[in-house]
């Protein structure tokens, strides 16, 4: 069953005395329910601004994109976005900072036993009155993801969420994301600048070219999960990948 439908999308963002910039151009794209998908390209290329589009935070100057059928013409805490850097608030606890979506809604019952069993989720039991300051870069993704999941979107949009992490913090949150996929049955976007991350996750990877984004090709994954980057089969599909890439 489609999700997401991307329909002729384009857009061009607008420079004063200038020609505008088309970040993106003609992309058509669907993504089934449950899916997890993956955008790929070289920076620049126009993956954060799609990700934008299917959250509604832009709107396209040319193209649709559907949700269940529905139109998407703004944001909905049912297409839940963690973004590159964690943007906690930081005179909020880490309970405060993932209720506070919710909150915004006047979602209040129940709202401290989902709060606490996000928290037990995410590993951080024992921090939930903790200000961002005392975190760890690791730790403030993980809160960030708890407040993009405590609203129980439907679709979940991860802008190169992990970049910025060690390398070890980097391998325990994506196989919390997997985890998560795999119990919740959320549908996920996410864009990454890293191929391997891409590999472990998705199951469709998507190539963006270079500006104005167009797909160039889209690979299926099609190996069991857990995976391993060593794994001879992904080595090959990274060289695949990566030729294409270069193209």
């Amino acid at each position: 069953m489609t999700k997401i439908t991307i329909e002729n999308i384009s857009h061009q963002f607008a420079i004063p005395g200038k020609t505008g910039l088309t970040a993106i151009q003609d992309i058509n794209l669907n993504i089934e329910k449950g899916e997890m998908v993956a955008l790929i390209g070289e920076s620049g290329c126009g993956k954060t601004t799609l990700l934008s589009i299917i959250a509604g935070l832009v709107t396209a100057s040319i193209g649709t994109v559907r949700v269940d059928g529905e139109l998407v013409t703004k944001p909905h805490y049912s297409r839940g976005m963690m973004f590159q850097y964690p943007c906690l608030l930081p005179w909020l606890t880490v309970a405060e900072n993932i209720a506070f979506g919710c909150n915004l809604r006047g979602e209040k019952k129940g709202l401290d036993e989902k709060v606490n069993h996000f928290i037990e989720l995410i590993g951080l039991k024992g921090f939930e009155n903790t200000f961002p300051s005392g975190l760890s870069d690791g730790m403030r993704q993980r809160t960030s993801l708890a407040r993009a999941l405590i609203g129980e979107p439907e679709i979940l949009l991860l802008d190169e969420c992990f970049s910025d992490i060690d390398v070890s913090t980097r391998e325990r949150l994506l196989k919390l994301v997997l985890d998560l996929w795999q119990k919740l049955g959320l549908t996920i976007v996410l864009v990454t600048h890293d191929i391997e991350e891409a590999l472990i996750l998705s199951q469709r990877i998507v190539l963006l070219g270079s500006r104005p984004g167009r797909i160039q090709h889209i690979f299926n994954v099609n190996l069991p999960y857990p995976r391993n980057i060593d794994d001879p089969a992904l080595i090959s599909m990274k060289k695949e990948i990566v030729e294409k890439f270069n193209e």
